[in-house]
């Protein structure tokens, strides 16, 4: 990758994380790894050049328009009830075998899940999804 690129991408990591307000709260929920796949997404969806697209496939991304993700969904607790009709209704498709309940100095419980990028930040504020991690 050109360093360009790479000064670019880490640039946008840190505006992103140093962001006042609400911002910084979801920024702060979302794993740098899965930060960084929502920027070159967005910048891809702006600008469908060849180079945006090259550096998608470099990341093993979609180079799709609002790609489905996989991702982990941490939770306080076992998703049930409203919060997995919301999910449902948001389109996350939730591997409800998966789940792997908070044990030791890990406090959430986590599960795979398949979200488009643009819900993520949704997913976040909404408040039943703790963390997302890639």
């Amino acid at each position: 990758m050109k360093i360009k690129a790479v000064m670019l991408i880490v640039c946008a990591l840190l505006a992103v994380s140093v962001s006042a307000g609400s911002t910084g709260a979801v920024v702060n929920s979302l794993d740098p790894t899965l930060v960084r796949d929502l920027f070159l997404i967005e910048r891809f969806e702006e600008d469908r050049s060849t180079e945006s697209n090259a550096r998608l496939t470099a990341f093993g991304l979609p180079t799709e328009v609002d790609p489905e993700l996989k991702v982990f969904l941490h939770f306080n607790h076992l998703p049930a009830g409203k919060l997995m009709n919301d999910l449902t209704r948001m389109g996350v498709k939730l591997f409800e075998r998966s789940w792997i309940p908070a044990v030791g100095a890990h406090n959430t419980g986590f599960m795979l899940a398949r979200v488009r990028s643009s819900r993520i930040k949704e997913l976040i504020a909404g408040g039943g999804v703790v963390r997302i991690t890639a």
